[in-house]
């Protein structure tokens, strides 16, 4: 099992950021690769018809189709390789193909398609092709109180590793009470093993004693599990990621980098969104440094890849594309700050920019090392 509860066991140096006098570049002797975009999906500029509203998820499935889901539409959409809209599943509700929020997406080893609803812990799966519902779990069932389900990281033939937030009744704004468990669940929502990855979810702010929101610049845990049965975990206060399988932990890796110093205009610019009641406690909570990083994702060669965060005023930013099994920064890229990739599948990277409104975004991975460098 990974735990991470009250940051331990990290060094003492990677709890503060192994800070140095010397710029530390972690993907400087990496092979540079080049992503060109390719397809965008509801821009407004190109007269695009569809409109996406904060994107919550994207995923493909083996044939190129790109499968969305945004506050836009109640259930998830799903365009051809080429961008066409072609279905649209679910509606609001609570019945059978209804969703009472708007799904996050996993598609499975043969294309079913899996749509969990974090409000009600329900998940949908629909078949290949034709997307007809076939089966509905619930995974609320087998949870205790101040427990819910909120995401399926992904499915494999011997069950699913889902996971699960814990809340509290009382305001508190210490992370460790409010954890993140990843559990492996059979198909039928039974909890096969407890507590694979124990982390904390995100670092709070505590407003006037009664109202908890997440911190500004705080730190978050990023997960995400491969097909092959393999957890990924990370605190982004440093770049550290283990891994586990469901027998323990199987590795653990840590890329020296130099923390980004957060500066007064950007606090300033950030915390005026908010009333001044609010940025008082929020000035109070201020970390000096941003995140390490601020995404993760696996590409279908099971590399991570990671979004670096950016010095202020930077148009840019780069992401390093790590082999898990012995943290070697095998590749990096650059993407504006306004992009975040989401999925990476055959050759491509597919994802969101936000330039004032959400657009998918395809991008061609023109060049790419080997495995190992």
């Amino acid at each position: 099992m990974i735990r991470f509860l009250a940051l331990l066991p990290f060094a003492a140096c990677l709890i503060g950021g192994c800070a140095t006098k010397e710029e530390i570049d972690p993907g400087a002797t990496a092979e540079t690769i080049l992503l060109t975009e390719s397809l965008r999906i509801g821009d407004d500029a190109a007269m695009d018809t569809v409109y996406f509203d904060n994107i919550d998820d994207v995923e493909v499935d083996a044939q190129g189709n790109i499968l969305v889901s945004d506050n836009a539409y109640p259930g998830f959409r799903i365009f051809s390789p080429d961008g066409a809209l072609t279905h649209e599943i679910g509606s609001e509700g609570e019945a059978p193909g209804e969703f009472q929020y708007h799904p996050l997406l996993t598609v499975g080893a043969k294309d079913s398609v899996f749509a969990f609803d974090g409000d009600n812990g329900r998940l949908t799966v629909y078949s290949p092709g034709d997307y007809r519902l076939t089966r509905m779990v619930n995974l609320a069932t087998h949870v205790p109180d101040h427990v819910s389900a909120y995401d399926v990281l992904a499915v494999l033939p011997e069950g699913l590793f889902v996971e699960f937030d814990y809340y509290t009744d009382e305001v508190t704004p210490d992370e460790n009470d409010w954890p993140v468990e990843i559990k492996f669940l059979n198909h039928s929502g039974g909890v096969l093993r407890d507590s694979i990855v124990l982390i904390p979810s995100y670092q709070l702010t505590l407003i006037s004693g009664r109202t908890v929101h997440p911190r500004l610049w705080g730190r978050e845990s990023f997960i995400i599990s491969s097909s092959d049965g393999l957890v990924h975990a990370g605190w982004n206060e440093t770049i550290q990621v283990r891994t586990a399988s469901l027998n323990g932990i199987v590795g653990e890796f840590v890329i020296p980098h130099s923390p980004i110093p957060l500066t007064l205009d950007e606090i300033n610019e950030r915390i005026s969104r908010y009333p001044t009641e609010w940025q008082v406690q929020f000035r109070a909570d201020m970390p000096d440094t941003k995140p390490a990083f601020n995404a993760m994702v696996l590409d279908d060669e099971d590399r991570l890849w990671m979004q670096l965060s950016w010095p202020a005023d930077s148009i840019k930013t780069d992401w390093l594309v790590i082999e898990p099994s012995t943290g070697d920064v095998v590749a990096k890229t650059s993407l504006p700050v306004t992009a975040k990739i989401m999925k990476i599948r055959q050759g491509k990277a597919y994802g969101v920019v936000d330039d004032g409104q959400d657009v998918v975004t395809v991008w061609e991975i023109n060049s790419s090392p080997s495995r190992g460098g």
